[in-house]
């Protein structure tokens, strides 16, 4: 019987982590496909020639996501003038946090406004697996040899409680059994 618990358990546990594996991919999918060509800001700031037409199509599908942060045909323009700018100084960090500082070093946000708002974006986007990590490590918590013979329903329960403690600790649970108790009709 208790073997057939933790069967449960591990089948439960797997699941969690196809689901977030998935999750994660979806993720990247899409932020590559929205910050892809911002990625690769050599080859934006140093190639010899690059497709004006893909770059505006990128850009704009880059200024949807973020409408009220960058206009995409600006940075389109923006991006062709700093590859003129990159090409003419030598020893230009060509990373996304080099090319940052460089259009912050021309008076701060007046010459490149929504390159710097999508490089910014673009270096502060949380890319992380945590929520996954941290379901495990909070299951491997509660799920101690002592409380091994608990309920998948229970252990799930307890993790999400735990995942979760922030919020339940501003919950006032006084109140919140005084509201149950009064909804029981005794018979």
């Amino acid at each position: 019987m208790q073997l057939l618990q933790h069967r449960r358990v591990m089948k439960s546990a797997l699941d969690t982590i196809a689901a977030g594996l998935d999750t994660r991919f979806q993720q990247l999918e899409y932020l590559h496909k929205t910050f892809g060509f911002l990625l690769d800001t050599e080859t934006l700031m140093t190639a010899d020639a690059i497709d004006l037409d893909d770059l505006q199509r990128k850009c704009t599908d880059f200024a949807t996501a973020f409408p009220d942060d960058v206009d995409g045909a600006r940075l389109a323009d923006e991006i062709q003038d700093c590859r003129i700018l990159v090409s003419r100084r030598v020893g230009v960090d060509v990373t996304p946090l080099g090319i940052l500082k460089f259009t912050v070093s021309f008076s701060g946000n007046d010459v490149f406004p929504h390159l710097k708002a999508g490089l910014q974006i673009l270096l502060t986007v949380s890319i992380s697996v945590a929520g996954c990590e941290r379901s495990f490590s909070n299951m491997k918590l509660i799920m101690t040899y002592l409380r091994s013979t608990m309920t998948e329903g229970r252990l799930t329960n307890l993790t999400i409680l735990s995942i979760e403690r922030e919020t339940v600790e501003q919950v006032d649970f006084t109140k919140l059994i005084a509201a149950v108790r009064a909804r029981k009709v005794l018979i």
